[in-house]
C-alpha cells in the first residue's frame, strides 16, 4: 500500500540513517523494498555519462553492489524485519590527493537508493516513525543538491532540543567526514555549524561558498510538529553532499534515540 504524504502526520518509519567508524549505516523495512534490481537497471541510464571505472552490480544479499563493491548488505542484527545497507566513506589518498572518483562511486548509489525510498514509499508496521526523507543528485557537474524533508517527528525533536548541546556533537561528525575524505589542509573548526533555532528551524553548513542546507521559505511553518523542507545552497561536490548527509545521519540517529527513550 502506497503511503499519502500528509505534512501533519507521523508515517511509520521505512529507513533509518546513522554514520558510526566512517560508514553509513542506512536500515531498511523489508517491507519497504520492492523489486530493487529492475528499479536500479532502469536508474543506471541516468549515469552514464559519468563514466565510472566500474560497472553497476545490481543489489544482492549474497554479495557488496553499487558502482563497484560499494554496498554491503546484511539482516538487521535486532530486528527480524529491518535490512542493513553499510557503506563506506572513500578516504582522502596519503599521496594527498582527493579520491574523487571513489568518492562519486559512494555519492551515486546512495543517490539511487534515497531516490527509491522516496518514490516507492510504501506503509510499514514500524514502530517508530519516519524522521527524515532524503534526497541525492550526483553528477560530475558543479552541482550535487541534497533535499531533505523534515518529518513531523523530528520537527518536535529539534523544538524540544533547543539549548540542550546537541549542535557541537553534529557539527563534528560533519567534520570528521569532510577531513577524512578531503584531508585537514585549510579546514578549521568553524567551517562546519550546526544551528537549532526557534520554533523548530535546523540550518547545517560545512566548507564551500556558503554551502549549507537550510528551511525552505516556502515550506517552512512556525507550528512545531509540522513537516517542512530543507533545501541547498551551494552543494557543489559530492564530499559536501556527503558531508551534510554525515550530520543528517547524526541527527536521524539521536532523534531516534530520543523517541525510543
Amino acid at each position: 500500500m502506497s503511503l499519502e504524504r500528509r505534512s501533519n502526520q507521523d508515517l511509520p518509519a521505512w529507513y533509518t540513517l546513522e554514520i558510526q567508524d566512517k560508514q553509513f549505516r542506512l536500515s531498511l523495512h523489508k517491507q519497504a523494498i520492492v523489486a530493487r534490481s529492475d528499479y536500479f537497471r532502469r536508474l543506471t541510464r541516468l549515469y552514464d555519462d559519468m563514466h565510472f571505472a566500474h560497472p553497476f552490480i545490481l543489489p544482492s544479499a549474497d554479495r557488496e553492489w553499487g558502482f563497484g563493491p560499494v554496498i554491503a548488505e546484511s539482516q538487521h542484527p535486532e530486528l527480524s524485519d529491518w535490512l542493513i545497507y553499510q557503506c563506506n566513506l572513500p578516504a582522502y589518498l596519503k599521496n594527498k590527493e582527493i579520491d574523487w572518483n571513489s568518492i562519486f562511486e559512494v555519492a551515486a548509489p546512495l543517490s539511487m537508493i534515497f531516490r527509491q525510498l522516496s518514490t516507492l514509499q510504501l506503509a510499514t508496521d514500524s514502530g517508530f516513525p519516519q524522521m527524515t526523507e532524503i534526497r541525492l543528485d550526483s553528477s560530475r557537474s558543479n552541482e550535487n543538491p541534497i533535499f531533505v524533508d523534515v518529518r513531523p517527528a523530528l520537527s518536535k525533536w529539534i523544538h524540544n532540543n533547543i539549548g540542550r548541546g546537541q549542535e557541537p556533537v553534529i557539527a563534528k561528525v560533519m567534520q570528521n567526514t569532510y577531513v577524512y575524505m578531503h584531508g585537514s589542509q585549510y579546514v578549521h573548526d568553524y567551517n562546519f555549524n550546526v544551528w537549532f533555532r526557534q520554533p523548530h528551524r535546523i540550518d547545517l553548513q560545512c566548507p564551500g561558498n556558503a554551502c549549507s542546507l537550510n528551511p525552505s521559505a516556502t515550506y517552512y511553518s512556525d507550528r512545531i510538529g509540522e513537516a517542512f523542507e530543507l533545501t541547498p545552497h551551494n552543494v557543489d561536490d559530492p564530499i559536501q553532499q556527503l558531508t551534510l548527509l554525515s550530520g543528517l545521519a547524526k541527527i536521524d540517529k539521536l532523534a531516534h534515540e530520543g523517541f525510543l527513550k
